[in-house]
């Protein structure tokens, strides 16, 4: 509702395994990579648009399926999913990608992000758009 929106405690009980207003995670600083393997992301980025990164490359501080269960939370409550971005952890996930994204790509993180959520098995995204 119209009031929820500026109640912190109304978003802290929608999605209770999420935090708002919290500390970075101990564990929470930008993940560093290897000189070779900067170049790799950065040649990646230029040929494909993207790159991917193996699991274990990155050591999340937090569990990032707590992230996809408050973006189902959020929209069975009618919210859209980019209101996740008002809980702490997409912004860990962010810090710990930023030296990368910099060095990667030459930008800083802009939080020009959005969210989705895309109903299985039948749901679709959208086409390219940029």
């Amino acid at each position: 509702t119209r009031e929820s929106i500026g109640d912190v405690e109304y978003w802290r009980q929608l999605c209770p395994d999420l935090t708002i207003g919290g500390e970075l995670p101990e564990a929470c600083e930008p993940f560093e990579f290897p000189e070779l393997e900067l170049r790799r992301l950065k040649q990646q980025m230029i040929t494909d648009g993207f790159f991917i990164l193996d699991p274990s490359q990155v050591p999340w501080a937090i569990d990032v399926r707590e992230i996809g269960r408050g973006i189902v939370q959020l929209s069975k409550y009618g919210w859209h999913p980019n209101y996740i971005m008002l809980y702490d952890q997409p912004w860990t996930l962010a810090h710990q990608l930023s030296d990368v994204m910099l060095q990667s790509t030459g930008n800083r993180v802009t939080f020009d992000w959005l969210a989705y959520h895309i109903e299985p098995p039948d749901g679709t995204g959208f086409p390219p758009h940029r």
